[in-house]
């Protein structure tokens, strides 16, 4: 059945429509075939990128990387120009950003 529908929808004999199907597209989205240690290796390389909030996630290509960004920097100019604890925020904002690049890398979404 599923052979039958992959024909119908592609436009494509029945081989070419299980040939999809055992490659790297399925339906209507693309499968990634990471490997788990490719994966890890990617959500620790955003989680240290993650030192300025947001780093990470644009090495990721996350949609949210700016609003990090945005948050990480306007804490990093507060804490130097205005409010000297704000360093500690800042720390907290940077702890969060990693943990979540690091999700996106490892599980394929964030926190939250």
């Amino acid at each position: 059945m599923l052979r039958e529908w992959l024909a119908r929808s592609s436009h494509t004999s029945t081989s070419d429509a299980l040939a999809l199907h055992q490659g790297a597209w399925y339906g209507l989205a693309e499968i990634n075939f990471m490997d788990k240690h490719q994966k890890t290796l990617d959500g620790i390389g955003a989680a240290f990128l993650s030192v300025l909030p947001g780093m990470g996630h644009f090495y990721l290509g996350v949609k949210r990387a700016p609003i990090f960004l945005v948050c990480g920097l306007a804490m990093l100019v507060v804490s130097k120009f205005l409010w000297p604890m704000g360093w500690l925020f800042y720390i907290q904002l940077a702890i969060f950003s990693g943990v979540d690049a690091f999700s996106f890398g490892k599980r394929g979404r964030g926190l939250f």
